[in-house]
C-alpha cells in the first residue's frame, strides 16, 4: 500500500470516523431550539456535570465529571415537525426511543429506529423527551446510565430535576484534528471509499512529501507526483 498521505476531518467539518476518539473544545451554550441548526453537531451534558457518552450500546453519564471526547458530540437533525433525532458523532448510532420509566435508553444503529424527540426548553436549557411504550418520557441517570424517566407522582408530568436538563454547547472550532482515518491510499471503487460521505469536505495532507494529489483517471485512486498535473 502506497502510503502517501492522512486524512484530517476538522471540528468545522465533523464526518463520522468510528474508531479512536479524542478530547474536544467546548464552545458556548445553545440556549433557545431557534439557534440549531440541523445537521450540526454539538456536545451534549446533563445538569449533574456529566457529558453523555456513546459507548455504542447505551449512554454513560458518571458520577464524577467528565471530559468532553467525541462520544459526546451529537448530530441534532430536524424532523421538520418540532421533534429531533439525535446521531452521535463518532458511533454514527441514534439515541432510541425510551421504553418504560427508569429503562436504559439504547442507542441504535438505523436512522429508521431513532426516537423522535422534543428539546423542551426552558430557561436556555434543553428538557428532551420522546414517546415512551406507554407514555411521553424525560430523562434521567441511573447507575450512571441515561434512563427514560417521569415523576409519576405528579400525574406522570416530566421531571425536572438536575437529571432531567440537558445543557447543548457548540463544538469550538479547532486546528487539532478530531480521529483520522489513518493513513491509506484512497480508491474510490473499493471498500475505503464507502468511509467517506457524499457531499461531506475533507481536509487532506501529505506526510513530509512536497508532492500535489491527483485522481488518475484509469483506476480513479489519489496518487501523488512531484510534478503538478493538469486538470
Amino acid at each position: 500500500m502506497n502510503r502517501f498521505f492522512k486524512l484530517l476531518a476538522f471540528f468545522a467539518i465533523l464526518p463520522f470516523v468510528a474508531n479512536a476518539q479524542n478530547a474536544v473544545t467546548v464552545g458556548s451554550q445553545v440556549t433557545s431550539e431557534s439557534s440549531l441548526v440541523s445537521g450540526k453537531a454539538y456536545i451534549l451534558k446533563t445538569g449533574a456535570g456529566s457529558y453523555i457518552t456513546d459507548n455504542g450500546t447505551n449512554y454513560d453519564v458518571p458520577n464524577s465529571a467528565n471530559s468532553a471526547t467525541e462520544a459526546s458530540v451529537y448530530y441534532l437533525i430536524s424532523n421538520g415537525n418540532g421533534t429531533w433525532k439525535i446521531k452521535n458523532y463518532h458511533t454514527g448510532r441514534y439515541w432510541g426511543s425510551p421504553t418504560t420509566i427508569n429503562a436504559q435508553l439504547l442507542s441504535v444503529a438505523e436512522e429508521a429506529s431513532a426516537g423522535a424527540w422534543s428539546l423542551n426548553f426552558s430557561s436556555n436549557v434543553a428538557y428532551p423527551s420522546a414517546q415512551g411504550t406507554n407514555m411521553i418520557l424525560g430523562l434521567e441517570r441511573s447507575n450512571q446510565k441515561v434512563v427514560g424517566w417521569a415523576n409519576a407522582n405528579n400525574n406522570n408530568a416530566l421531571s425536572t430535576g438536575n437529571n432531567a436538563k440537558v445543557y447543548i454547547y457548540e463544538v469550538a472550532l479547532s486546528s487539532t484534528a478530531l480521529s483520522e482515518f489513518g493513513e491509506y491510499e484512497i480508491d474510490r471503487s473499493t471498500s475505503p471509499a464507502g468511509s467517506l460521505t457524499t457531499g461531506q469536505w475533507y481536509v487532506m495532507s501529505q506526510r513530509s512529501r512536497t508532492t500535489a494529489l491527483f485522481e488518475n483517471v484509469s483506476d480513479h485512486k489519489l496518487k501523488h507526483t512531484r510534478t503538478m498535473p493538469e486538470g
